[in-house]
């Protein structure tokens, strides 16, 4: 590994490591992540700190994060987003769902 990713790493592992506590292999595993330009899914019971390590990462990374709320009544454009038309400019303007975040949480 270069030193330049190897530097990465180590800012990503303090920077979450700072925010939650005992989850190394996790930090770890998300720091390798973002270097491989993956994707990661985080589960497990409440209360284990998921959506501040998500939080976190986002910050770290200089980028956004959103949350879906799973519900009984959850549509596709909840969560992709929907074209709704503006009578001031009369044309459709896009808003982004959740989806459009670097990282995303449920």
């Amino acid at each position: 590994m270069s030193t330049a990713l190897e530097g990465l790493e180590q800012r990503l592992q303090d920077a979450l490591g700072a925010a939650v506590i005992g989850l190394k292999p996790i930090i770890r595993a998300l720091s390798i992540a973002v270097i491989a330009r993956g994707h990661v899914l985080l589960q497990g019971p409440p209360g284990l700190g998921k959506t501040l390590l998500s939080k976190s990462l986002a910050a770290a990374l200089g980028g956004m994060f959103r949350r879906v709320q799973g519900t009984a009544d959850l549509m596709p454009s909840d969560i992709i987003g929907v074209h709704i038309f503006d009578t001031a400019k009369r044309e459709f303007e896009f808003r982004p769902g959740p989806l459009f975040a670097e990282v995303l949480g449920r």
